[in-house]
């Protein structure tokens, strides 16, 4: 697989964190590269990963045409957990096959974290990984605060016990040589799952929730980048 390589020799690891940076979005601004104060989300995300202790070496995973514009990006932030920039076209199973991949083999755990939340902190990814160790793979999520309807031909249908729905978030941290053999298996299937639960599935494991953060939001569009600023301008004051 060709890709950019940032680091000829690689110490033995204990936790990768995959980002998996290839998604489908319509016409538009991409919102990687949305700015937040200045910068992209995705150095934003890059920088909080690379001050957390507990993670050793980061992944990044992009588009083709994206691969040299990303790499340009990366160099002056001095992300020395940077260890690969490749690149996938196809989003879904084969990026994230193409991350965990390239993760170094002494990796016991890896991080599998949403490019678009660029708040991640060591306090989350802790708490996770301390979860991961007794269960091999866990998700952090938060009760859904908003009431979800059924609808069907523009009428409501139904309304759904929120008591019952959590959103995931990232990251989800899964023993290394599970989730590669899950994501193998899941290469075989006739349907190809999309979600880690799904691929967690194919070995006959569940994938369990802890507690998430209610400021490890994700930043899908500029209406989201005002609240993005306001958890900047929160965190400063602590």
């Amino acid at each position: 697989m060709i890709g950019v390589k940032l680091l000829e020799k690689r110490p033995a690891v204990s936790v990768s964190a995959v980002i998996p940076a290839v998604m489908d979005i319509a016409k538009g601004e991409d919102p990687l590269y949305r700015l937040l104060e200045g910068q992209p989300v995705i150095a934003h995300t890059l920088q909080a990963l690379d001050q957390i202790s507990a993670i050793d070496e980061i992944v990044l995973v992009v588009r083709e045409s994206e691969l040299f514009r990303m790499a340009e990006l990366c160099q002056p932030l001095g992300i020395g957990k940077l260890k690969q920039i490749l690149h996938c076209d196809q989003p879904g199973l084969m990026t994230l096959l193409t991350g965990v991949y390239a993760c170094a083999r002494t990796a016991e755990y890896i991080a599998i974290h949403d490019p678009l939340r660029p708040f991640v902190t060591e306090k989350i990814i802790g708490k996770t990984l301390k979860a991961a160790r007794r269960c091999n793979a866990v998700a952090p999520a938060i009760p859904v605060k908003d009431t979800i309807k059924i609808v069907q031909d523009g009428t409501i249908r139904d309304t759904l016990d929120r008591d019952t729905l959590q959103t995931i978030q990232t990251p989800q941290i899964i023993q290394s040589s599970l989730l590669k053999a899950a994501l193998e298996r899941a290469m075989a299937s006739e349907s190809p799952p999309h979600t880690i639960a799904e691929i967690l599935a194919h070995v006959g494991l569940s994938l369990p929730m802890i507690k998430g953060s209610d400021d490890n939001i994700r930043i899908t569009s500029e209406a989201d980048i005002p609240a993005a600023q306001g958890i900047l301008t929160w965190r400063a004051t602590l």
